[in-house]
């Protein structure tokens, strides 16, 4: 990631920690002051009445006001208990939010263990393994740059995947849990498209020169349409390990129930039969 995204993340991060914290503050505000009635509905509670009376309808006013006061408590109680949860579940959903990103260097970048850091030259921070990839015939392929390929990638939040399209050829619907995607089409003519969590599509045909973004962990695909031509793509990642999970394999090569299967997707046996072969081992 470039110094510049850096600075916006930085300053996203700011504003969230700003909303974080003022949200805080007007949380213990509130819970001070459901305290402070707290404190005076026990005040009341205990008071004597200023005319002191006998006889049952004395009794049942004095049972109607402590009944009320007891209400009052548990209601505060209640509130009290809805704050404070709700502080807990914005600590909890920061906490996931700083462990879902790419651990933070306390260095100017990552040295793998046992290497002393005198010795690193330029090759450590030079990739080459893009340089003769190619799909195979009739087929989609893509070469992944991640931090396990390439170290110098660790913890740095960036990484990228070399994809080829040949023609007439797609890459199913997938997502990546750990990373947003923003593709550059580089030769050819390409359809995607994604689909959010309420489920609409979106769907464009991009260009060479062209960008498109998947936001992280949203359902996308791409896809070659034409019959003559290969479309060659890079994409660019916000972790260095972003991770792929691929829908069809997933879904129909991990092993789940065949009676799981058939009754989410309303389909046949002998159409599960068929899902499922291209993920069966070969033997």
């Amino acid at each position: 990631m470039s110094r510049g995204g850096s600075v916006v993340l930085l300053r996203w991060a700011s504003v969230l920690k700003q909303t974080q914290l003022s949200f805080l503050r007007r949380v213990s505000r509130r819970t001070t002051a459901l305290l402070q009635d707290e404190a005076a509905f026990r005040s009341l509670s205990r008071q004597p009445a200023s005319q002191p009376a006998e006889g049952p309808a004395a009794a049942a006013t004095e049972e109607s006001r402590s009944r009320g006061a007891e209400e009052l408590r548990r209601e505060t109680r209640d509130e009290i208990m809805a704050a404070m949860k709700l502080v807990a579940a914005l600590a909890l959903a920061t906490i996931l939010s700083v462990h879902a990103r790419d651990p933070e260097l306390t260095t100017d970048f990552s040295v793998p263990p046992g290497v002393n850091a005198s010795t690193i030259t330029g090759e450590y921070f030079t990739f080459t393994g893009l340089r003769d990839f190619a799909a195979p015939p009739g087929m989609f392929g893509s070469k992944k740059v991640t931090q396990i390929e390439f170290p110098a990638l660790t913890g740095l939040g960036v990484g990228v995947t070399l994809l080829e399209y040949k023609p007439m050829t797609l890459n199913p619907p997938h997502t990546h849990p750990r990373g947003t995607e923003l593709l550059y089409v580089l030769a050819g003519t390409l359809d995607v498209g994604l689909v959010d969590s309420a489920n609409k599509l979106y769907a464009a045909t991009l260009r060479k020169g062209d960008l498109f973004v998947f936001p992280q962990g949203l359902v996308h695909f791409q896809i070659n349409k034409s019959s003559k031509k290969p479309v060659r793509a890079l994409s660019a990642f916000g972790s260095s390990n972003a991770g792929t999970i691929s829908l069809p394999r997933n879904l129909f090569g991990s092993g789940i129930d065949d009676a799981v299967l058939l009754s989410a997707f309303k389909i046949t046996a002998e159409e599960l039969k068929v899902l499922e072969a291209p993920f069966m081992p070969v033997m």
